[in-house]
């Protein structure tokens, strides 16, 4: 769907800024409904444009307590634990990224990066919950669960904004294209050439 979107309609940091801020009201919301035992907050940047970035916040969080628990794992199948904390790690850096995007497509295409690593950060988390006799640590995939869906969210409502830009964007025809006799007889006129 995205090749078929404009390249040339931009956009700027105020629209993804602006679709964050409705994601991280929808969110509220949804905490709202359920108990949550509040963690003490990591610092993720050092910028105040970035304080209140849902996304921001999840993302580090995420890569905190995948941090934190590969160094409990050991060195057992290293290439597998590595695989899991790189991909885990990488929507943060992704979504940071994506704050200085050239354009909403831009920002689309690096949140869609981002959401494909945490897809991939989940399927290799599972493989070594499968494989370790530690069990399943229910707070590390519920956060790659909850990233996944925000960033969902967030390129969900981005490529909607996209698509009504693109149609409200669009010229009107006027002069002899909007008459649909003249064009037939133009095409008929070139058909015949």
């Amino acid at each position: 769907m995205m090749e078929e979107l404009d390249e040339s309609i931009l956009g700027d940091r105020s629209d993804w800024l602006a679709i964050c801020d409705d994601i991280v009201q929808e969110d509220l919301m949804e905490m709202s409904e359920t108990t949550v035992v509040a963690e003490p907050q990591a610092i993720y940047s050092g910028s105040p444009l970035y304080r209140d970035n849902l996304l921001l916040k999840e993302t580090f969080e995420l890569s905190v307590k995948t941090i934190r628990f590969v160094n409990q794992l050991g060195w057992e199948r290293a290439w597998l634990i590595d695989q899991f904390e790189r991909s885990a790690c990488s929507p943060g850096a992704n979504s940071k990224e994506a704050q200085n995007a050239e354009s909403l497509k831009d920002f689309i295409h690096k949140l869609k990066i981002a959401l494909k690593e945490a897809d991939e950060a989940e399927y290799w988390y599972y493989l070594i919950a499968a494989t370790q006799d530690k069990g399943v640590n229910e707070d590390l995939i519920a956060r790659i669960q909850r990233v996944m869906r925000i960033l969902n969210k967030i390129i969900g409502t981005c490529k909607q904004r996209l698509i009504e830009r693109r149609q409200s964007t669009k010229p009107t025809p006027t002069g002899p294209s909007a008459n649909p006799q003249i064009l037939e007889s133009a095409n008929r006129t070139q058909a015949i050439s």
